[in-house]
Formats: C-alpha cells, sequence, structure tokens
C-alpha cells in the first residue's frame, strides 16, 4: 500500500500522515462529518504531508476542532503551524491538557471535554470522549465514535515498529511489539484500568504510534496486555519512592511525610527494620528501635547542622536491596539537604517545620511574620526608615462559577504578578486570598500610589489563560507605626489571628 495519498479507513475516517521510517512514526487521523473536518493528535514529524492530505480531502478552513489527547513537545509545535492556517479552529481537550497548553500563548479557544458531559457534537455524527488518566499523560482521554464503533486510542494500543505497517500483518511479532511500548512507557495499573473502560463493541483501533487494530484481534491484544505483570526494577523501585517522597513533602511537615515514606518501604523492602532521620535536636525514628544490619548516610550542612539518615534491615541483604538503599539514602540526603538550607537561610529554625514558603503561590507564608520583627522592622526603628505595608485582597467568592482550581491557578497567577512588579527587597506573604507586601524604605504616600497601579492592573487582568476570568481586588496602606507593635499594625488588615 502506498502512503503518497490519504487513506479512507472507513466512512468517516482518514489516515492523513507520513510514512517517515522512524521507531515511533505517529499516525495522524482526520474525521469527517459531511463538510465539518476534526484533525485527531496532529504532531510536527507529521506537517510536511498532513497538511497536503487534508487538502486533497476538504479545505483547511474546514478543519473546525483538533482534538489534542496528549501534549508532546511534537504536538505542541505543530499547534503554531495551524494557527496560521487555520486561525478559528477549536482545541478540544482535558483540562489538564488545557492548563499546559495555555502556558504557549497560542490563543486558539478552548472545547474542554470535562465540561462538556464528554462529547462533541457534530452534523450527523457524535464524539464521545473516554478519560484514561495517567496513561502517559494526566490528562490523557481516548476518543470514540460510536457509529462506527472506531477508538481513537492515543497512547493506549500503540506499538514499538521500525518498518511503518497501517495495517497489522504478522500478529505474534506485532503483539511483542505492541506489549513492548507498554511495558515502556505506560504504568500497569492504570493501563489496565483503561481497557476496563473501553466500550466492547469496538470494532477499528486507530492508535497513536503502530498499525490499525481491526476486529477479533483487538480482543486479543486487550487479553495480552491485561496479563502484563508490575514487575519493577531497582531504578523504578528508587523513582516510585521519591516520587512519593517528594509529593509528600510538599503539602506535610517533614516528621508525617517521613513517617509516609516508611510505611511505603516497608511494602517495598519487607525486611525494613527501621527509618532514622537526625538533624541537630530533631530526631525522627520509625519502626523498630535495632536491626541486624544498617545503613547511613551522614554529612554537616549550612550553619553547622549535622544531617543523617538511616535505614535498618532485620536480614542479610540481596544484592539488590544494597543498591536499592544505597540510591536511596543518597537521593534523600540531598534532597533534605537542600530543604533544610532553603529553610535556615529564612532563619526558620525547624522546630516543627513549618515551611516559610507558601507551597501553593512561591510566596511567602505566613511562617514569615515571626521573622518580620528582626529582619525589617527591628533594623527600620534602628537606622531611622520607613516601613509600608500594603495589602491586595482578590474576591473570590463573588463569582460562584470559579471552583477549586481556577481559584488555586489565579492565586497563583496574582502572586506572580505581584513578584514582578514589586522590588526584590519587597516582602510578599499570601494568607488565604490576601497578601501582604512589606515594603522597606517606602512611605505611605509612594506605597499608595503604588498600590493604586496594582489594584487597578489586577483588576483589567484575564486570569488563567483562555479562561479570561475577570476578578475584584481592593487595597489597602499603611505606614508601619513604630510605637506599636506588629501584631497591633497587622490588626489592622485583618491579620489579627496571626502569632507573631
Amino acid at each position: 500500500m502506498g502512503f503518497d495519498t490519504p487513506v479512507k479507513l472507513n466512512d468517516n475516517v482518514y489516515w492523513v500522515g507520513c510514512d517517515n521510517k522512524k521507531l515511533l512514526n505517529q499516525n495522524v487521523y482526520l474525521y469527517k462529518d459531511e463538510d465539518i473536518g476534526v484533525l485527531i493528535d496532529p504532531a510536527d514529524t507529521q506537517a510536511e504531508c498532513m497538511f497536503d492530505k487534508i487538502s486533497e480531502i476538504m479545505p483547511l478552513e474546514n478543519i473546525k476542532y483538533v482534538v489534542i489527547q496528549n501534549y508532546e513537545p511534537d504536538t505542541v509545535k505543530v499547534l503554531e503551524s495551524i494557527k496560521k492556517l487555520i486561525p478559528n479552529v477549536k482545541i478540544v481537550t482535558h483540562w489538564k491538557i488545557s492548563v499546559f497548553l495555555n502556558k504557549f500563548d497560542l490563543d486558539f479557544e478552548n472545547y474542554i471535554i470535562d465540561e462538556n458531559d464528554w462529547k462533541l457534537k457534530l452534523k450527523n455524527k457524535e464524539l464521545n470522549f473516554i478519560f484514561t488518566p495517567f496513561n502517559y499523560f494526566a490528562g490523557s482521554f481516548c476518543t470514540y465514535d460510536a457509529y462506527n464503533k472506531t477508538l481513537f486510542s492515543s497512547d493506549l494500543f500503540s506499538a514499538v515498529k521500525n518498518k511503518f505497517q497501517l495495517y497489522v500483518d504478522k500478529e505474534p511479532l506485532y503483539l511483542y511489539a505492541l506489549k513492548t511500548f507498554h511495558q515502556l512507557y505506560l504504568p500497569v495499573e492504570y493501563m489496565k484500568q483503561a481497557i476496563h473502560e473501553l466500550p466492547k463493541e469496538i470494532e477499528f483501533v486507530f492508535p497513536r504510534y503502530g498499525s490499525i487494530l481491526e476486529g477479533k484481534f483487538i480482543e486479543k491484544v486487550k487479553g495480552e496486555l491485561l496479563k502484563i505483570d508490575k514487575s519493577k526494577n531497582i531504578q523504578e523501585m528508587l523513582e516510585d519512592t521519591m516520587s512519593i517522597m517528594y509529593k509528600n513533602l510538599i503539602y506535610l511537615p517533614l516528621e508525617k511525610a517521613m513517617e509516609k515514606l516508611y510505611e511505603h518501604l516497608i511494602n517495598t523492602l519487607p525486611t525494613l527494620a527501621f527509618l532514622k532521620v537526625t538533624f541537630n535536636k530533631n530526631r525522627y525514628h520509625f519502626g523498630q528501635m535495632h536491626a541486624k544490619y544498617s545503613f547511613y548516610d551522614e554529612n554537616r550542612i549550612a550553619n553547622n547542622i549535622f544531617l543523617r539518615i538511616e535505614i535498618g534491615i532485620n536480614s542479610l541483604p540481596k544484592e539488590e536491596e544494597i543498591t536499592f538503599i544505597e540510591a536511596l539514602l543518597s537521593r534523600l540526603f540531598n534532597v533534605l539537604s537542600m530543604l533544610i538550607e532553603k529553610q535556615i537561610k529564612g532563619n526558620l529554625y525547624l522546630k516543627d517545620y513549618n515551611p516559610v514558603f507558601d507551597e501553593l503561590t512561591g510566596a511567602y507564608s505566613t511562617s514569615y511574620f515571626h521573622l518580620l520583627d528582626s529582619q525589617i522592622i527591628k533594623p527600620s526603628i534602628r537606622h531611622n526608615y520607613s516601613v509600608s505595608l500594603g495589602l491586595i485582597e482578590l474576591n473570590l467568592n463573588k463569582n460562584e462559577t470559579i471552583g477549586k482550581l481556577y481559584k488555586e491557578c489565579i492565586l497563583r497567577e496574582c502572586a506572580t504578578l505581584l513578584k514582578s512588579t514589586f522590588r526584590g527587597s519587597d516582602i510578599i506573604i499570601r494568607d488565604e486570598n490576601k497578601f501582604l507586601i512589606i515594603m522597606p524604605f517606602t512611605k505611605e504616600e509612594d506605597a499608595n500610589k503604588k498600590l493604586t497601579q496594582v489594584n487597578k492592573f489586577l483588576n483589567e487582568h484575564s486570569f488563567c489563560g483562555s479562561r479570561e476570568i475577570k476578578v475584584e481586588t481592593t487595597f489597602k496602606v499603611k505606614e508601619f507605626d513604630k510605637s506599636k507593635s506588629l501584631k497591633e499594625n497587622l490588626k489592622e488588615f485583618d491579620f489579627s489571628e496571626v502569632k507573631v
């Protein structure tokens, strides 16, 4: 079969890709409903063929939708070309993918599938979307045409092949290539869950990579994929463990994060006896007190802080267990060293390990308040310079259509705007929907001018990319009254509950 022209796959679908002799040659599909075209998973590596082949089927301006089931660099790059050639096209995708695409300022109108009942109605046909999270991407999904019983499966059912074949010829060899792709790139549990969620009556599968699957072979492929066992190597075990560690350190205090790590390690390393972390007077010990064998990493880090991490096990370790433990200790030591140093630089000694930075926005958290006296207020009194306080408050409760995720998006974006607007010497602290700005060497008159400009800009700004959300903000300004305490000054800004 030649591939210099479009290939009609069924009544509504055309293959419009290239045979470019690459190990992972990508398929691109055009779905046609009368004069409306839907382009599915375009790629920049296919652009030289794709636009010409589409033009043989319909005018480019008839492409009304582009379905984006992933956000690989290849996909992002081709969207720039699509914007120039088909400026009025809509991007059809999941909100998680949309958030990622918005950072590239492509300025497309988005059709968010999870906000539209997971359907796209065309003239006579309807495309349905099936959420398959974490199959390669967090927002992964498949597109299903129930009329033709056709599944556009994205990375699910894809295969690694060094020779392009549009249709499967030698089933045993193809099965091996397909299983290899899934073992290399897709998490087994999520892949199996996605297969169970698919309609039973599928007659065609059009994957992102590899060959088209038809008829009874689809069920055979499903059966083989569901048989894949989750057998991890040392590196995968390490990456899983560190991923859990990173996640917990973002949301939890150190002690709780280490406790969660210990619970995970019990399942990964059945002979584990204890996990112990020590720095200065802080000691966290989980599990038994003693073990037959122990491994540790220790060193002195910033400001004479001595860090030691120790793992104990109850039986003679196998070679692969030693490799895993030593690699884990090294990675843990580096992560905790950096974290502790960062906290120490803010003069926050880790009694309760409350982070000085707000995890959502990257601004300072209210934990910074107890440092203001020593770092800002006392020096201003001693050297007789002005300090002004400004408060920006976002009214996020006025618009009931703004959900939790978009509120977080607005707060993150607002923090970024404030950090780019104020000086490096100014301190920005977030508390719920409020941002307090401490401005050393600034009189109230000058602070008021600055906050007036910033408040005007924020009220006119459209947040969260293509969502273009408008938010009402208000502000207050006062010069720090050195005759009053820090708490008394903050009370005027509704920060009276903060312990300073």
